[in-house]
């Protein structure tokens, strides 16, 4: 997966914009949710 690839420390402060699955994918590999932030489509 690319995130897995690229990404090695997801205790970080995220800017998530993009298709469903990879805004899913960013939660499940550990990143805190609080740490998360979402652009409205």
């Amino acid at each position: 997966m690319f995130l897995e690839k690229h990404v090695s420390d997801f205790n970080q402060h995220f800017y998530v914009c993009g298709p469903d699955e990879m805004v899913e994918s960013v939660s499940h590999l550990g990143a805190d949710p609080d740490g998360l932030v979402f652009e409205d489509k």
